[in-house]
């Protein structure tokens, strides 16, 4: 495992101060796994912000094993702060069978988690900030390949009106379909939209002696597995829109079956400094 690296991205604005940590694609599968986690937990702590958001695929298939610790960890990381969590396409997912499967149980031991607030396709509002969780199946994933049409229906389904006042804040797992050309527009109210948070990407697996040279561009999408995909990684804007897509804390993980090459990356925490 490389050195777990901090990305902080600051963005000014009109409504809101404040300190929020993004993760995404923990892909927990078992015990092995809680070395890494532990220390994102420890470094979370010394940040102390104001939510935490997890950006779905926390654990790496719907079956995983030790369940009980992956319980135990997030509810550590629910006494820093409120988390925000959404779901993935891996927690909806049995990969060595190609089925959707969707694991009622964990998910609500994790629902009852004092201070965690699983998402599913629900808005949640604080005084002056609201989160907007999508659920998006496992079809849209991995029958229709993230199909732009099909997002921009499921999101008009759940939102049908955003409060200006607020700081208005889009948690969605993968942004293949969102990064399209014209998408955003399609969206109710996406002038209200005032930060999107995903994950998915894994970077692109694109290597940092690159990225200088490649910019956003990964090296290679899920799903679609196109080569160099744009908007891969990173903090841009689209429109007036703020993007940050996190590399996430497993880049290759137990049932990618590449496993042993995960430490030639780094796992990645996001802090989000919001200044008024």
């Amino acid at each position: 495992m490389g050195k777990i690296k901090t990305q902080i991205i600051k963005i000014p604005n009109q409504k809101i101060a404040g300190k929020i940590v993004l993760i995404s694609d923990i892909h927990y599968y078992s015990k092995k796994d809680l070395n890494k986690l532990n220390k994102v937990l420890t470094m979370i702590k010394d940040i102390n912000p104001n939510y935490i958001c997890i950006l779905g695929d926390t654990c790496d298939q719907a079956r995983i094993l030790d369940e009980d610790l992956l319980i135990d960890w997030l509810s550590k990381l629910a006494q820093v702060n409120k988390v925000i969590m959404v779901y993935g396409n891996h927690d909806l997912a049995l990969y060595k069978e190609h089925v959707s499967y969707f694991n009622e149980k964990l998910f609500n031991k994790i629902r009852q988690i004092k201070n965690l607030y699983l998402l599913d396709n629900k808005i949640r509002e604080d005084s002056d900030i609201c989160f907007i969780g999508l659920k998006l199946d496992y079809a849209y994933y991995y029958e229709t390949k993230e199909d732009e049409y099909e997002f921009v229906k499921h999101y008009n389904k759940v939102v049908k009106k955003l409060n200006s006042d607020k700081y208005n804040i889009l948690l969605t797992h993968s942004p293949i379909a969102l990064t399209q050309d014209g998408v955003i527009k399609k969206l109710n109210d996406y002038q209200k939209l005032d930060l999107i948070l995903c994950g998915h990407m894994h970077g692109g697996l694109m290597p940092k002696c690159l990225r200088s040279v490649f910019k956003n561009n990964g090296l290679v999408s899920p799903n679609k597995h196109k080569l160099l995909i744009k908007n891969a990684y990173g903090s841009f804007k689209i429109g007036n829109i703020n993007f940050i897509v996190s590399d996430g804390v497993t880049k290759l993980s137990h049932v990618s079956k590449m496993s042993f090459f995960d430490r030639l990356f780094s796992p990645e925490i996001v802090l989000i400094e919001l200044e008024k």
